[in-house]
This record gives C-alpha cells, sequence and structure tokens, in this order.
C-alpha cells in the first residue's frame, strides 16, 4: 500500500507495490510535486521488509543498484540501507531503518517547498537530504 499518495497509474511491480500489505512512502518528485511526464518512481519501506519478501522483489524485475549501502558518519545515508530499482518500469525503493523519520523530514521539507526551485543534481539533493537529517537530529536532541 503506497502511504501517501494515491495515483492511478499502474504497472505490474507497481501495482504490487500498491497492493502490498506493508506501507511503501512515496518520495521523489511525484511526493515533492516536481515530477515531470518523465519522472520515476521512489518509494521507501523499512528494510527488513526487504529481508522478509526478497523473492517477490526479485520475481517482480527488482535488482539492488550496486554500490548502495549503509554509510556512517552521515546522518541521511545513516537511515538508508539499500536502493533497488526496476529497470523497465523506472521504480527505486529505498530501504530504510526508520521509515517514519523519514516520512517526517520529507514532510517537513514539502511544506518548505525545498525541491521547487533547487537544482536536480545528485550532490544538491543528497545535501539537502543530509541538512534535513542533521536539523531532524538537533532538533530531537534539543528536546531531551
Amino acid at each position: 500500500m503506497i502511504a501517501n499518495n494515491p495515483s492511478n497509474n499502474s504497472s505490474s511491480a507497481l501495482d504490487a507495490i500498491k497492493n502490498s500489505p506493508i506501507e511503501f512512502y512515496l518520495t521523489g518528485s511525484r511526493f515533492f510535486g516536481t515530477a515531470t511526464e518523465d519522472s520515476d518512481w521512489d518509494f521507501f519501506v523499512i528494510e527488513s521488509f526487504l529481508w522478509t519478501h526478497e523473492e517477490m522483489f526479485v520475481n517482480l524485475g527488482f535488482r539492488p543498484i550496486q554500490g548502495m549501502g549503509r554509510y556512517p558518519g552521515q546522518d541521511y545515508l545513516q537511515d538508508l540501507h539499500t536502493i533497488w530499482e526496476h529497470p523497465t518500469e523506472h521504480i527505486h525503493i529505498q530501504f530504510v531503518y526508520n521509515p517514519q523519520k523519514k516520512d517526517k523530514i520529507q514532510n517537513g521539507l514539502k511544506r518548505l517547498e525545498v525541491f521547487r526551485n533547487a537544482p536536480k543534481d545528485p550532490f544538491t539533493i543528497r545535501s539537502i537530504w543530509q541538512a534535513a537529517y542533521s536539523g531532524y537530529k538537533v532538533g530531537r536532541q534539543s528536546r531531551t
């Protein structure tokens, strides 16, 4: 099930995500309202779902993106376990350790319309996410 965006677009892999009992969270340009006609689909889900349903993802045509893994010392990437992609249906799934935290952070970024006018290059996008995760961490620490 897609937790934060019902869409009418469908494909076999996208249908499987929509019909899954596990919550998949929409992210990326479709979540932030900056998608174009050619935009891919980006989701995130709790990482333990990969290990219990890996065969399902493989059978649907998903493959892990090489070189993706955990990067200690960078808050944004510490929550990311791995990313899988569906090459023909243009779907990416991030398997994260704490989807509720990522959802709170991305909803904050959406309210601020951070990605509306930001450059679309990977460095800028990663920098925005790193800053948002750092801000979230600082905010949580200041409350304790």
